[in-house]
């Protein structure tokens, strides 16, 4: 299982500007990212178009394998 915290991203919850606990899972990364982007679109005020290779190549430091 591989999972990405919201708070090891420093991301934080546009209404509030209060840190994000939420944790996006997936069995693989494609499974991740599809949780964390429909996460990323309505917490964080992002566009789907803003997450790119690049973004996701930037936080998959953050990916933990359990």
């Amino acid at each position: 299982m591989l999972s990405l915290s919201c708070l090891d991203t420093g991301a934080r919850v546009i209404e509030t500007d209060s840190g994000c606990d939420y944790v996006a899972r997936g069995m693989t990364e494609e499974e991740l990212w599809k949780d964390a982007t429909e996460h990323i679109v309505k917490a964080h005020g992002m566009k789907i178009e803003d997450i790119t290779p690049q973004f996701k190549n930037y936080n998959k430091r953050y990916i933990k394998h359990s």
